[in-house]
């Protein structure tokens, strides 16, 4: 039975790992933060808004395919306490969180998956050390439809209870389509974040707000979506599905997440990404909302004891 070939090689320098599909489909990954740079199709077709140059990976510009752990943002304060320790919050310009985006990972042998790990130790901004590891893998189902999953797990090597969240953010896109105003979307939600313009959370039970379900756009056009969601709606398998779509090809993509690791759900259509505004569209999955360490009631998401770990699962499924 033929198995997934994976090779390393460079990214514009930058050392980063091809994983070749049975069918042709591939995805490279990149060893700084574990970043997915691309994923095609077995039909050539590029389905991740990555990055083109060496330098705006390590710039992490627009945090994509940023793995965000331990805390996911915007965040509206800069210092926190958690359980009597202080520490401090670091972002990029659009308040994503990237301590494991400038991370570099080594791999772990193991077959024919992607198997990266990494440590961060304790320091003056986050005073937990953690162990953090991701998998990727590629496949596809009986009817020809084609996914990579990811799994990022981070477990609390220190003494004492660490808060530690968990999002991922792949843009995404149909190879065919210059931007996201010709897709359509849709999400299985009840409830909605209310944020203020810098996507910080109202406080408190303010913050929820009831949608119709499901959420769709027919077509996305010239709206600025920036939403987060909550109350998901698992399917008849127990997961909860986003499906955005290509219309004009009747394709379309799936980001499947645990409702339990995973009981958020964020699209954004990009419009203040200073490269490649609207060019793809955020479907991110999380573990807990934005301002995660300010927000008493994300404190039982949040809180992992000594040797305990905190883990995402995602499953992006191609169909066209």
């Amino acid at each position: 039975m033929a198995r997934t070939v994976i090779s390393l090689e460079r990214f514009d320098g930058e050392r980063a790992w091809r994983l070749t599909s049975p069918t042709g489909a591939t995805a490279l990954v990149a060893e700084r933060g574990a970043t997915l740079l691309s994923w095609t199709t077995r039909e050539n077709r590029e389905l991740i808004d990555g990055y083109d140059t060496a330098e705006q990976l390590r710039q992490q510009l627009g945090g994509k395919s940023l793995i965000e752990l331990p805390w996911i943002g915007p965040s509206a304060q800069s210092t926190y306490t958690f359980e009597d320790a202080e520490g401090s919050l670091d972002a990029n310009g659009l308040g994503d969180c990237v301590r494991v985006g400038s991370l570099l990972f080594s791999r772990e042998r193991s077959g024919d998956v992607l198997v990266l790990k990494a440590q961060k130790p304790a320091d003056a901004e986050y005073p937990w050390p953690l162990d953090i590891r991701v998998v990727f893998a590629l496949g596809e189902s009986n009817f020809g439809d084609e996914h990579i999953s990811i799994s990022i797990s981070a477990r609390n090597r220190g003494a004492f209870t660490a808060p530690i969240a968990i999002g991922w953010n792949p843009y995404l896109q149909f190879g065919n389509m210059p931007s996201v105003s010709k897709m359509a979307a849709k999400v299985m939600a009840r409830t909605r974040l209310a944020t203020d313009e810098k996507g910080h959370p109202a406080p408190g039970d303010a913050a929820r707000t009831g949608v119709t379900s499901p959420v769709e756009w027919s077509i996305i056009g010239t709206q600025e979506i920036d939403s987060t969601y909550t109350s998901l709606i698992p399917n008849n398998e127990g997961v909860v599905v986003t499906e955005i779509l290509d219309p004009a090809r009747d394709a379309k993509i799936f980001v499947t997440q645990e409702p339990a690791e995973a009981p958020y759900v964020r699209l954004w259509t990009g419009d203040r990404l200073d490269d490649g505004a609207r060019q793809g569209l955020l479907v991110s999955p999380r573990s807990a909302t934005p301002d995660t360490f300010f927000r008493y009631d994300q404190i039982g998401r949040i809180s992992v004891p000594a040797g305990g770990t905190k883990e995402l699962t995602a499953t992006i499924t191609y169909q066209g």
